[in-house]
């Protein structure tokens, strides 16, 4: 009898798992949304995005920890920049644990993300905005950006930009495709800009064969260094070609570029810079977290500055720099 009692209790159990993890598979199917979402899930995703951001929506987590943050007139807007979101921090990307983690701490500290429209109109006429403004940015058009973030993103009520390389439109194992940037501008979560067309690619600069960026130097051509005309003939050629090919493609209005490398070239900045200017009246480039000043403020005109958010960087971290730089006057948070 023992034996036949516990052979049904072990069977009950086994039929209550089933039933239970059965739930959970359907509300992560039915939480991701896509096919994409679910062609791109891993063990290692699940874990640290995909399972915390379904239970924080069930348990209703964002709301009920969401803070009322302290008043403060904000000194700027920060402008945050990512690549890849990998399982472990890597190679200049941060981990998918670290970000979910970073953005719910800007959520609870009662930051507001924005889009390139409200920054435009922001740093061109002092346009008002929400307290605590903040704008997220990802460079690449990378897939290890795109899936793991959205899902935070959408569950925080956030927005992001996305820079392209128009070059990787078709797509890859390593870059979005059309169809699925087209799914995010369809989303009105995502923003896209220029990240170049041939901008990443690397050119001959010498006789000995050595290499440099495509948008900063000057090419080695027959024996001689690239003129100034041909030069700039080349890199605003590229520009615009980026531009109109995502205009064309997806239907949108693209005034945003984002420098890569943050590589302005010596001795070509100025025809490169009136080159970009000519193009795109938003262009990003990089500024050390040190830097006196990380904020970009009204009247302030093309060229606006991103922080790149380190791999080793926890939440905390991120939140104190931008405190002691949004709102001065707040004392320095703990430690998350």
């Amino acid at each position: 009898m023992s034996y036949k009692f516990r052979q049904e209790v072990s069977a009950w159990k086994l039929v209550n798992i089933f039933f239970v993890a059965s739930l959970l598979f359907l509300g992560l199917y039915f939480y991701c949304q896509s096919q994409d979402y679910i062609n791109h899930l891993s063990a290692q995703y699940t874990i640290q995005v995909y399972g915390p951001m379904m239970e924080y929506k069930l348990l209703g987590f964002v709301e009920q920890k969401t803070i009322q943050p302290n008043k403060c007139i904000a000194n700027g807007v920060p402008v945050l920049l990512y690549h890849g979101i990998l399982y472990e921090d890597s190679n200049g990307t941060v981990s998918a644990t670290n970000f979910r983690e970073q953005m719910l701490a800007l959520k609870q500290a009662g930051y507001h993300s924005i889009t390139l429209q409200e920054f435009s109109a922001y740093v061109s006429s002092n346009a008002s905005l929400p307290q605590k403004p903040i704008l997220i940015t990802f460079d690449d058009g990378r897939k290890d950006s795109y899936y793991p973030s959205d899902p935070v993103l959408k569950e925080l009520g956030y927005n992001a930009v996305m820079f392209v390389i128009t070059e990787q439109l078709q797509g890859s194992d390593f870059h979005l495709s059309e169809k699925e940037l087209r799914k995010m501008v369809d989303s009105k979560r995502w923003e896209l800009g220029s990240h170049g067309f041939r901008a990443h690619d690397l050119v001959v600069v010498d006789s000995s064969g050595d290499k440099g960026h495509f948008l900063a130097s000057r090419l080695w051509q027959n024996n001689s260094k690239e003129g100034d005309d041909a030069f700039k003939v080349r890199v605003t050629s590229d520009l615009i070609e980026s531009k109109i090919m995502l205009e064309d493609t997806f239907g949108i209005t693209v005034d945003s570029f984002a420098v890569p490398y943050s590589d302005m070239g010596l001795g070509n900045n100025s025809i490169l810079l009136n080159s970009i200017k000519f193009v795109y009246p938003i262009t990003f480039y990089q500024v050390p977290p040190t830097g006196s000043d990380i904020l970009n403020h009204p009247f302030e005109r093309f060229f606006y500055k991103r922080i790149n958010v380190e791999p080793s960087w926890t939440a905390g971290d991120l939140l104190n720099l931008l405190e002691t730089n949004v709102c001065p006057s707040q004392k320095k948070i703990p430690q998350l």
